[in-house]
C-alpha cells in the first residue's frame, strides 16, 4: 500500500552574499553540459573539462588497495613516509627540503585557498589563471591585484607587468599566485624567462605560490622551477591529479622553504580546522608515485609523447580555420582566439567568449571553456580547448606497439573538427 508523503515545501534558507556571487565553476559546467547532451542522445564534441585521459598507474592502485584498512586520523600535515618522499623528490642543492618543509593536503586546490587566506598582503593573479583562483578570493573577501597578460607573449607574465604593479607599492607584502605550465593556454615558461621574472620577484621580494600541477605532464621533459631562481621566497604545489592521472584521489602537497614556516604552520592551523587530513590510503599511493619506478618512468614518457602528438594534430586544424593557437607544450590545453571572424559573429549576436562557446555547444555540440572564465576579457573571444576526448589505455598500447600514434585525432575529435570548420564558415 503507498503511503501519502507530506507535501514538501522549499525553506528559505539565508546565503552568505559572496556564495551569491559565484557560479558553477566554468570547467565544471562544461562537465556537466557534455554530460547531459551524452545523456539525450546529441552529439557531443568535448573539448571542455581537463582531466587526464590516461588509466591511474597499476603501482598507485595497488599501494592503496594494500592501506585501504588505514583509517586513523594522519597528521595535518601528512604522514611523516610521505612528506619525507616529497622532501626527497624536490630537494635541490639551493632548496632544500625535510618533511617539516611540507604541507599535505586533500588536493592543490584546498591549499592554495588556504594560502591565500591565511597571506596577509596583497595578493596577484596572473590572466589568463585558473578558474579557481579568483573564486577563492572572492569567496574569502579579499582584494586582489590582477595582470592581464598579452596574446603577443603568448599570455606569458613578462618582468615589466610584475615591475610596473610593484613598484606602485614597493613597501607591500605581495603574495603571486604563479601558474607554470599555464592552464588554460598549456605553455611553459623557459628558464631564460623564469630568471627574469625571479630577479623583479626578489627585488620586491614578493613570495611566489608555485602550483606545477602540470610540469610533470611537459611535453619533452622539462621540469624547470622558479624555484630555481627565487628559492628562499617559492612555495612549490602540485598534487596526483594530473601527472599520475588521480584526480579524484584528492591529494596534493607544498613545500615551503624555511623562511616561510610561518605561512605553513599558518595552513595548517586552518587545514585542522577544515579537512582534519588527506584520505590516509591516497597518501601511500602517492608515496608509491613520487618514490618512482622504472615503469612509471616510462609512462610519464609514453603520454607525454601521445600529448605532444595529439596536441600538434589539433593545433594544426585549428590553425588552418584561420583561428588563433597559443603554442602549448605542455598538459593537454589550447587556447583559441577567433579574432579572424569578429564581424561574421557579431552579425550573429555574438560579442563574448561565453556567448560564442554557448553558440557552439547549442548550434554544433562543442564544448568549449570560454577565455573570460579565466580572468580574459569577454570581449577577446578566447575558448580553452582540451583535446583529451580520446581512449588514454589505447592510445597507450598503440604507441608500445607502433612507437607512435599513426593518427593523433580520435574519429570524434575529427568529427568536432569538421563541424566547427563547416559552422565557420557559414558565418
Amino acid at each position: 500500500m503507498a503511503l501519502d508523503m507530506p507535501e514538501v515545501s522549499s525553506i528559505e534558507v539565508p546565503l552568505d552574499a559572496r556564495i551569491l556571487e559565484l557560479g558553477e565553476s566554468a570547467t565544471l559546467v562544461a562537465k556537466r553540459v557534455a554530460r547531459e547532451r551524452k545523456a539525450s542522445g546529441d552529439s557531443l564534441y568535448d573539448w571542455g573539462l581537463g582531466q587526464s585521459p590516461f588509466p591511474v598507474p597499476d603501482l598507485l592502485v595497488s599501494a592503496v588497495a594494500a592501506h585501504a584498512n588505514q583509517a586513523f586520523y594522519a597528521p595535518v600535515e601528512g604522514i611523516l613516509s610521505l612528506r619525507q618522499a616529497i622532501a626527497d623528490r624536490f630537494t635541490t642543492a639551493n632548496y632544500p627540503l625535510v618533511p617539516d618543509n611540507i604541507l599535505v593536503a586533500s588536493g592543490l586546490k584546498q591549499l592554495l585557498f588556504d594560502c591565500q587566506r591565511a597571506f596577509g598582503g596583497r595578493i596577484i593573479h596572473v590572466a589568463p589563471y585558473w578558474v579557481s583562483y579568483a573564486d577563492q578570493t572572492l569567496l574569502l573577501g579579499k582584494k586582489t591585484d590582477l595582470i592581464r597578460t598579452l596574446e603577443e607573449n603568448d599570455f606569458k607574465l613578462t618582468p615589466a607587468e610584475i615591475e610596473a604593479l610593484c613598484a606602485k607599492d614597493p613597501g607591500a607584502s605581495w603574495l603571486l599566485i604563479f601558474n607554470h605550465p599555464v592552464n588554460p593556454t598549456g605553455v611553459s615558461y623557459t628558464e631564460g624567462e623564469l630568471k627574469a621574472l625571479a630577479d623583479v620577484l626578489q627585488k620586491y621580494r614578493v613570495v611566489v605560490f608555485a602550483d606545477e600541477i602540470y610540469l610533470g605532464c611537459h611535453h619533452h621533459g622539462k621540469t624547470h622551477s622558479i624555484s630555481e631562481y627565487l628559492p628562499e621566497l617559492t612555495i612549490r604545489a602540485s598534487s596526483l591529479s594530473k601527472e599520475f592521472s588521480c584526480g579524484g584521489y584528492r591529494l596534493g602537497w607544498a613545500t615551503f622553504p624555511d623562511g616561510l614556516g610561518a605561512l605553513r604552520k599558518a595552513m595548517m592551523v586552518l587545514g585542522s580546522n577544515s579537512y582534519s587530513c588527506a584520505p590516509v590510503p591516497m597518501q601511500y599511493g602517492a608515496i608509491a608515485a613520487l618514490e618512482g619506478s622504472i615503469e612509471l618512468d616510462m609512462l610519464r614518457s609514453e603520454t607525454q609523447n601521445i600529448l605532444k602528438s595529439v596536441g600538434a594534430a589539433a593545433s594544426q586544424r585549428f590553425k588552418a580555420m584561420n583561428l588563433r593557437v597559443t603554442e602549448s607544450d605542455a598538459a593537454w590545453y589550447l587556447l583559441i582566439g577567433f579574432e579572424h571572424y569578429r564581424e561574421a559573429l557579431q552579425a550573429r549576436g555574438i560579442r563574448t567568449s561565453a556567448q560564442l562557446a554557448l553558440a557552439l555547444v547549442e548550434e554544433v555540440g562543442t564544448v568549449f571553456v570560454p577565455g573570460e572564465a579565466f580572468g580574459l576579457y569577454p570581449e577577446q573571444l578566447q575558448l580553452r580547448a582540451s583535446y583529451i576526448d580520446f581512449n588514454g589505455r589505447q592510445a597507450l598500447e598503440e604507441i608500445r606497439r607502433d612507437e607512435e600514434l599513426v593518427e593523433p585525432l580520435s574519429e570524434n575529435m575529427k568529427m568536432g573538427l569538421d563541424a566547427l570548420h563547416a559552422w565557420l564558415r557559414e558565418l
